[in-house]
């Protein structure tokens, strides 16, 4: 095989990427629509506001993210803008141009939308579901559709992520990182709807709590580089999508590594606690077919957890110190002059600690 030809067929894989990325965007936004429309026309107006609620706020926060890096393009922007398009023309235009960066930056919008918008779907389309006991064909298809758009957002957003910093993501720690996924999101999207199933409200001082836990001990890393305002408003956003599953951060926090290990100790510990109270606590008589729904939420909460922790390992000590060893030690030449790389957008010299995304330098001689 040629080069040309490997280049091309490498190009054809990320234009696929790209369209199976798009259709899920689509086919997932259109089902939590029309799911929000048969709420409405069955006289079911608070989880119509809620799902529809659930639809317009992600969008918003996705848009205005999205039109924040083209500021330059204002009309075109406010009209993306105005038609909640924004997702769909950067797939357009990087569909065109395949360049690395602007596919860096829709991954990390589509993880955007997906964490904000598919990962709280799911759980509401799921509680109303068991409050119900009603299972509509729609609304299972849509639960699917955005459980398949989060795993996809998130491991396209891991692979983006590993070409940006110049490390290794072979078919095999594709699929590793991809069961760690898995597994943490089935056992917490399991541990959130059944808190909220048996204890209702309790899920907000639930998930509070999570958050305050989560803030708190970011922001005590993250004090050793940033200031105090600083740090918290990096803690808060780094602590949300912990709610769902632990993830190596795109932000320029201080240490991505020790702060993804934190968030998935929190979980966890969490859903070993969720387990507990369901043996433990007896829910009030309202609270039907708990019965029937415990062994199958306790199975997938603690089966969800062990395989977590299990293919974390795996994937974490296989592909990211290998891979973050590999990377240093190509900072040092043959001949003893250093080289200069680069990991995870920084330059790294013999100059001297360079920063320029907020992560440490290292210095070669």
């Amino acid at each position: 095989m040629t080069l040309y030809e490997f280049l091309k067929i490498g190009k054809n894989l990320r234009r696929l990427r790209l369209i199976v990325g798009l259709m899920l965007y689509l086919f997932d936004y259109g089902s939590d629509i029309f799911v929000a429309f048969q709420y409405w026309k069955h006289n079911e107006y608070w989880w119509f506001g809620l799902t529809t609620g659930l639809i317009v706020v992600p969008s918003i926060i996705v848009n205005i993210t999205a039109i924040s890096k083209l500021m330059t393009e204002t009309r075109k922007s406010v009209f993306d803008c105005t038609l909640h398009l924004s997702v769909v023309i950067r797939y357009m235009e990087t569909l065109v141009s395949l360049d690395s960066s602007d596919i860096y930056f829709l991954t990390k919008l589509r993880y955007l939308e997906t964490i904000t918008e598919s990962a709280p779907q799911w759980c509401l389309q799921v509680y109303i579901m068991l409050r119900q006991w009603s299972f509509p064909s729609y609304t299972v298809v849509s639960i699917v559709l955005s459980f398949l758009s989060l795993a996809w957002s998130i491991t396209t957003l891991e692979k983006e992520r590993k070409l940006h910093e110049m490390k290794s993501f072979n078919f095999c720690a594709a699929v590793l990182f991809l069961i760690w996924q898995l597994s943490t999101l089935v056992s917490r999207l399991s541990a959130i709807v059944i808190v909220a199933y048996v204890f209702r409200y309790y899920v907000i001082v639930f998930l509070a709590v999570h958050w305050w836990l989560v803030t708190m001990t970011m922001q005590a890393i993250q004090q050793e580089k940033f200031n105090c305002r600083e740090s918290f408003i990096l803690s808060c956003l780094v602590g949300y999508p912990s709610f769902f599953h632990s993830l190596k951060t795109v932000l320029p926090t201080a240490s991505p590594n020790f702060e993804m290990i934190v968030s998935l100790a929190y979980i966890i510990a969490e859903n070993v606690g969720c387990v507990l109270l369901l043996f433990l606590v007896h829910p009030n008589s309202d609270v039907q077919h708990v019965d029937v729904l415990k062994p199958i939420l306790i199975l997938c909460i603690a089966a969800g957890t062990d395989s977590s922790f299990i293919f974390f390992n795996f994937y974490y000590y296989r592909f990211e110190l290998d891979s973050l060893e590999t990377v240093q030690s190509q900072v040092y030449g043959r001949s003893g002059e250093a080289r200069v790389v680069v990991l995870g957008g920084q330059n790294l010299s013999a100059e001297g600690a360079s920063l320029t995304s907020g992560v440490r330098g290292y210095t070669s001689r």
